[in-house]
């Protein structure tokens, strides 16, 4: 059984207001409260990009399992260095990717495995409707747009398909 202790954030305000909506859940904006908790078993990252790597460390390095979402880091040696870490501590570090759980995402899995058969080739035309705000779009964050979302098209294909890949192509435009 999984139970939310602490909700951690840089935003005091905006901490607050998110832990109202579960019972019991403290709000902090020092990871280390949670990570120095013994009774703390895992951690969920749903931080800024660019910080889940460190988020992801200091967590292994706290004996604490990991669910962070997608992406592990910003570069191949953070997520090399992430998950060896982790490894190395035999602590388990999970990647998530919530688009699997959309509706529409997975109806379509249904769909495909009732109907289809054997996907032998896959096109894929992605947008994100509402667009997402123009913060996020220019934040340093998160790579790039193309970066942060492609990976949910490589991630669907992977999963519909129940296999790896042999190339993928992309273009992209705004």
């Amino acid at each position: 059984r999984l139970s939310l202790k602490y909700l951690v954030g840089r935003n005091e305000s905006a901490v607050k207001t998110c832990a109202q909506q579960f019972d019991g859940v403290l709000p902090i904006t020092d990871l280390s409260v949670a990570l120095n908790d013994p009774e703390i078993k895992g951690i969920i990252i749903c931080s800024p990009t660019d910080a889940h790597a460190a988020h992801i460390m200091m967590s292994i390095k706290a004996g604490k399992a990991v669910f962070c979402e997608k992406p592990i880091a910003l570069n191949a040696e953070q997520i090399e260095e992430s998950f060896k870490l982790a490894e190395e501590h035999k602590t388990p570090l999970l990647c998530g990717y919530q688009r699997r759980f959309d509706p529409h995402i997975a109806t379509t899995k249904q769909h495909a495995e009732k109907v289809l058969g054997d996907i032998q080739l896959m096109r894929m035309t992605s947008r994100d409707h509402p667009p997402p705000p123009d913060e996020y779009l220019q934040a340093n964050t998160t790579g790039s747009f193309f970066d942060d979302f492609s990976t949910h098209d490589v991630d669907f294909a992977r999963w519909i398909t129940g296999e790896e890949p042999e190339s993928v192509y992309a273009t992209a435009s705004s």
